[in-house]
């Protein structure tokens, strides 16, 4: 995805997808990671691989919001990629 550098700043978009059931969430995540000092967003989907289930939706934002996070500030890894 290219673009002109003055449209974007810095950030982190998370998007989870829980179903009706809490025990059986996926915690499928899009993150992307917006730099100013490059012309292309990165755009990456991940489910971090040590989450336990989440109990609601709240719950479940705030794991992908903690690992993106962890992510962009260099404390974490990537989980599985499900884009496999």
């Amino acid at each position: 995805m290219s673009a002109q550098l003055s449209e974007y700043k810095q950030g982190l978009y998370i998007q989870a997808n829980v179903p009706n059931w809490p025990d059986q969430a996926t915690f499928t995540g899009t993150v992307s990671i917006i730099d100013k000092r490059g012309a292309t967003a990165t755009d990456t989907r991940y489910t971090p691989n040590w989450v336990r289930p989440a109990q609601s939706v709240d719950e479940a934002r705030a794991i992908l919001l903690k690992y993106g996070i962890d992510v962009i500030e260099g404390r974490a890894q990537q989980g599985s990629d499900v884009n496999g």
